[in-house]
């Protein structure tokens, strides 16, 4: 049996008291090895968490971090603490001990594979918010366009899933189980191009490049507190409204920063010749889904 002490958790928080809390309860009495990289919270993040969980690991950020960056030093802690599997886990999200383990062994069966959780909402639970993606080509199957679709719809129920776990092209920092051994060869998040959105794309996309595995493990689920995350559902509003959502999530690093992380995570993981059409449809997307279906 291998030792829970093996397993660290990297968590990176911003004003997460609400969050937090849940979070590490969640993971129980296990003795997993759990780091937060706290950048500057202005709430009781910090407090909150030492209540629930006194011997975790706490590193004081200066506000600048963001998620990539406070992500990052948390799984470098857990590195250097001697870890040998690391679970990018966020605050929003609750995944319990087993969960964690049936990740670790995944993870462990061939030394080469990345691992994630099914991720549900926690108001819904039998429904999925996301387990997998895939790369496709459109139109008809021209390599021009390259776009991401989801494995399973959101709402699929999650025991329409496979009973195994089943290959994914992209995985995320809701619950994501690697290895020391995968982020030597994979390298560390890159959080000076991408240092809150796109910044788990880009790892898992040059994982994906390096020859690393990536699998949803339908027996590990994720609960997603959705009011504080991107998927958050909300009204669509007045259309004054509905516009400035679309310009933060366009511009803004907090809200999506959708042209700048785009534009970098396609040019440097697609070919040229896909580049200018795969962005200006994956903009253009984001836009419609923000401006008329949300």
């Amino acid at each position: 049996m291998r030792a829970d002490d093996t397993i660290g958790i990297a968590i990176a928080t911003h004003n997460s008291e609400k969050q937090i809390g849940g979070c590490l309860a969640a993971l129980g009495a296990a003795a997993f090895r759990v780091v937060i990289y706290d950048d500057a919270s202005q709430d009781h993040t910090v407090v909150q968490a030492r209540r629930v969980r006194p011997s975790v690991d706490i590193i004081d950020g200066t506000g600048d971090a963001w998620w990539g960056g406070g992500t990052r030093r948390a799984i470098d802690r857990c590195l250097a603490l001697g870890c040998e599997y690391v679970l990018m886990l966020n605050p929003d999200a609750w995944i319990d001990a087993d969960s964690v383990r049936l990740l670790r062994d995944t993870v462990a069966s061939d030394g080469n594979t990345i691992a994630a959780a099914v991720v549900v909402r926690r108001d819904d639970p039998q429904l999925v918010a996301w387990a997998g993606s895939r790369w496709v080509s459109s139109p008809l199957g021209v390599p021009l366009i390259r776009r991401q679709n989801y494995l399973y719809r959101a709402g699929t129920p999650v025991a329409h899933l496979p009973g195994v776990p089943f290959a994914t092209h992209e995985v995320h920092g809701r619950a994501v189980m690697v290895s020391s051994d995968t982020f030597r060869k994979v390298g560390p998040l890159d959080d000076r191009t991408f240092p809150h959105y796109g910044c788990d794309n880009d790892f898992a996309w040059r994982a994906h490049r390096a020859g690393v595995r990536m699998v949803v493990v339908p027996s590990a689920v994720v609960l997603l507190d959705t009011s504080n995350s991107g998927m958050a559902s909300r009204t669509r509003g007045r259309l004054r409204d509905r516009l400035r959502r679309a310009h933060r999530y366009l511009t803004d690093k907090k809200s999506g920063d959708a042209i700048r992380v785009t534009w970098r995570l396609y040019s440097r993981h697609h070919a040229w010749y896909s580049v200018l059409p795969s962005v200006a449809r994956e903009l253009a997307a984001g836009m419609y889904h923000r401006l008329w279906t949300r």
